[in-house]
C-alpha cells in the first residue's frame, strides 16, 4: 500500500520469504528503474550534495564548538555506537602515488 510507513503498513516487521524474494527479482528483470534517463536540475544536485555553508557561517560554528568539554560518560556512549563499525577507507584500493607517498 502506498503511503503507510512504519508501523501503520501492513508488513511492518515482516520479512519477505526466499521464494517471495526471487519472484520480485524475476517480474523486475529487465525493467528500468523510475530515475534512468532523469534530468535534474543544478539547483536540484546541488540540494542533493547536501548541505553547503558560507565561510563566514563555518567560522561561526567552528568559533562555538571550540573548548567545548565532553563527558566521559557521552565518550563511552559515542565509543559503544561506533564499535563494529568498518573504518571509512577499509577496502579502498590505493593509487601507486598515494602507496610511495606514505
Amino acid at each position: 500500500m502506498y503511503g503507510r510507513r512504519g508501523g501503520l503498513s501492513p508488513h511492518y516487521g515482516k520479512r519477505h520469504s526466499e521464494d517471495t524474494k526471487r519472484k520480485i527479482s524475476e517480474s523486475m528483470k529487465g525493467k528500468n528503474t523510475w530515475s534512468k534517463g532523469r534530468q535534474l536540475s543544478e539547483e536540484h544536485k546541488s540540494k542533493l550534495k547536501g548541505k553547503h555553508f558560507s565561510e563566514e557561517h563555518k567560522k561561526k560554528l567552528s568559533e562555538a564548538l571550540k573548548g567545548r568539554v565532553v563527558s566521559e560518560e557521552t565518550r563511552k556512549k559515542l565509543s559503544a555506537s561506533l564499535k563494529g563499525r568498518l573504518a571509512w577507507n577499509k577496502g579502498k584500493k590505493w593509487s601507486r602515488e598515494l602507496r610511495n607517498f606514505c
